[in-house]
């Protein structure tokens, strides 16, 4: 969303600058759903600027994703 503000941080002003320059980046479907869900206005343009740049997804969980999103449970299990 940073990216998107009239007044960007380092993270939007390098995306900007990547874009400008025309680097190679890619979104993941997570980060497009961020950013549509905290848009209040202009969604429909900003869908079709985001669906510019390829889209990388996961093809499976690892057994180190999975093991480390049931570490987390557990804790939070524990918490009092």
């Amino acid at each position: 969303m940073d990216f998107f503000s009239s007044f960007p941080g380092r993270g939007g002003a390098e995306l900007r600058r990547m874009i400008e320059d025309d680097e190679p980046f890619a979104l993941t479907g997570v980060v497009v759903a961020e950013v549509l869900q905290g848009l209040t206005r202009e969604s429909a343009s900003i869908e079709h600027y985001l669906a510019q740049w390829d889209m990388l997804e996961p093809r499976g969980l690892r057994p180190t994703e999975r093991r480390l999103g049931s570490t987390e449970r557990d804790e939070e299990k524990e918490l009092p």
